[in-house]
Formats: C-alpha cells, sequence, structure tokens
C-alpha cells in the first residue's frame, strides 16, 4: 500500500521462467558462502540438493535443478537474486518478491 500512495500505481509481474529449474548449484552456494558465517547450515543445503528430486520412480540428480515446491525453495531462491533486488532498487523500482516471483511498483507505464 505503501508503493501505491508514494504514486506508484503501474504494477510490472515478473515471474522468472524455471528459475528452480535452472539455478546452477555451484553459483548458488558461492552466494550462500558469502550470507552465511556458519558453513554448517551451507553444508546442509548443499546436501539438500545433492539429494535429487524424484522422477517417475527414479532420482534426478541434476545439478542445475533446485527442488521447488517445498519450504526451502523461497529461501534458496531469495539468496542469488538479492543482487538483483537491489539492482532494481538503485533504479528506482519498489519491489515485492516471493521466490522468482517478482512485483515491481514504478510510476509509469513506460517504466514499468
Amino acid at each position: 500500500m505503501r508503493y501505491v500512495c508514494s504514486g506508484r500505481k503501474v504494477v510490472a509481474d515478473v515471474d522468472l521462467e524455471r528459475f528452480f529449474d535452472r539455478v546452477d548449484h555451484n553459483i548458488l552456494m558461492d552466494c550462500l558462502r558469502k550470507w552465511f558465517a556458519v558453513r554448517a547450515v551451507v553444508r546442509l543445503i548443499r546436501i539438500y540438493l545433492d539429494a535429487g528430486t524424484l522422477v517417475n520412480g527414479g532420482v534426478d540428480k541434476s545439478r542445475c535443478e533446485e527442488p521447488h515446491s517445498n519450504p526451502l525453495s523461497p529461501f534458496v531462491a531469495s539468496v542469488p537474486l538479492d543482487e538483483v533486488d537491489r539492482e532494481f532498487e538503485r533504479r528506482g523500482c519498489c519491489i515485492v518478491r516471493d521466490a522468482e516471483d517478482v512485483n515491481m511498483y514504478v510510476r509509469s507505464q513506460k517504466a514499468g
């Protein structure tokens, strides 16, 4: 509501298509290491990512896929996308993000 009251009445709805299917584990782990001083947390997330996903009765151990539709997904998405958020904010956009879904509140359709 604060964004609308400040004159940002146009909302650009952005969904990073297939984000969870394409996130590179090594890049994600580098981002996590910057966020956390406690290495045990980073190791647990790596174990989670390496566990794979159950697909048609078998386990797919893709190196560029994060299991989505689970409680950890929004957090895991937030880590690498934090830099993207800061860039949007630097450019004057007000954003609200949930995992890979972003709403940008701007003042004009051209900006949106």
